[in-house]
């Protein structure tokens, strides 16, 4: 129960969802559960000789850095396996060092839809070269996140010579095809520096090391390892920020499941904020409030701004801390500030009180 859980995907897997039907279990088997499951993966990990916590990076999202989709016009690739063609271009170029989550996967989109996505194509993506649209399957997309400038640089170079290559989308503030990708990408694998991870089919044991993608990591210095997509798809997928639609909110609730018996939704807690917090904050953390817009606003103003914001993304970093007997969980508040040419980002901690119907502010930085 002390365990801290960066990622709980319930999002785009089900297996919480069946598995508390099918059995019929109320919300403390479920934390059981859930934390069993989790206790499962740490030994798997540890048993392939990775650290979890070194996996941070990669599973949360980071505010500091780049998150970008690089879109790839699959008729001009002569090879029926377009994918290894284009990650034939990407992995040389990956910083060794670097640890990242990379989704991929086609323009997936309905006859109806394509009016819309060939609009959104023509304000999101910056062109590398031009095409000539058909069809929004004819793109193959490859999300990669916590890219710092120096890599996305290298990339956008890199790429830019391969006549696959149409462009790429900057993913760090919402957008139509953020959210499209959030709902239509796979995640592909996590690279954890010179490690390549990866599921694998469940009748698979973990003893077992399969490259799933078939990609020539090894070509290119890596080292694969796998495990079961049961335990992978749901602690070390990537979620794409979004807002939390109709029909998805279990996510949220399993992810709090995660740390407490007790699931109220954040739409039925208000949002504290101490007034010694409001002073904290204002004295220690006066550059990130002053650039959010947030300086100026009183203790009630700033308890309904993050309560307004508290839907309009997932929850990770995920803990109990036992000895204080706190549930705390980090969010990403997002604001735009009249005056300000790009969106800023804030990671909020907040414990959460279920039985008071209540969130804490705990900081935000």
């Amino acid at each position: 129960m002390s365990q801290l859980i960066f990622t709980l995907n319930a999002r785009d897997n089900v297996m919480l969802e069946v598995v508390q039907s099918y059995f019929d279990l109320g919300r403390a088997q479920m934390l059981s559960q859930i934390n069993a499951s989790f206790s499962g993966l740490l030994e798997i990990l540890k048993s392939k000789r990775i650290d979890y916590a070194s996996l941070k990076n990669a599973l949360v999202p980071c505010p500091d850095r780049n998150e970008a989709a690089f879109v790839f016009d699959t008729t001009q690739i002569t090879s029926s396996w377009y994918g290894l063609e284009v990650f034939e271009r990407i992995l040389p170029v990956l910083d060794q060092n670097a640890t990242l989550s990379v989704l991929c996967g086609d323009m997936v989109g309905e006859n109806d839809r394509q009016d819309r996505l060939y609009e959104a194509f023509n304000q999101e993506v910056t062109l590398a070269r031009s095409c000539v649209w058909k069809h929004s399957s004819q793109f193959f997309v490859v999300y990669i996140n916590n890219l710092s400038d120096r890599m996305l640089a290298n990339l956008q170079s890199a790429l830019s010579q391969y006549v696959g290559f149409v462009g790429w989308v900057d993913c760090y503030a919402p957008s139509f095809l953020k959210a499209y990708f959030s709902l239509t990408l796979c995640n592909s694998f996590l690279k954890a520096k010179e490690i390549i991870i990866q599921r694998h089919e469940d009748n698979v044991k973990n003893t077992e090391d399969v490259n799933m993608a078939g990609y020539p990591f090894e070509k290119y210095g890596y080292r694969c390892k796998s495990l079961q997509s049961m335990y992978n798809d749901l602690f070390l997928h990537y979620k794409i920020e979004r807002a939390v639609y109709p029909g998805f909110e279990s996510d949220t609730l399993f992810s709090l499941n995660a740390i407490s018996s007790t699931v109220v939704p954040f739409d039925e807690c208000e949002v504290e904020v101490e007034e010694a917090k409001l002073g904290y904050l204002r004295k220690e953390k006066e550059g990130s409030m002053k650039k959010s817009g947030l300086l100026s606003l009183g203790r009630e103003e700033l308890q309904t701004k993050i309560r307004e914001r508290l839907a309009s993304n997932y929850i990770f970093n995920m803990a109990y801390i036992p000895e204080h007997a706190t549930m705390k969980f980090n969010t990403i508040l997002n604001f735009m500030p009249k005056d300000a040419k790009k969106l800023v980002k804030l990671t909020a901690s907040l414990e959460y009180k279920p039985s008071e119907r209540r969130v804490r502010l705990i900081t935000m930085f």
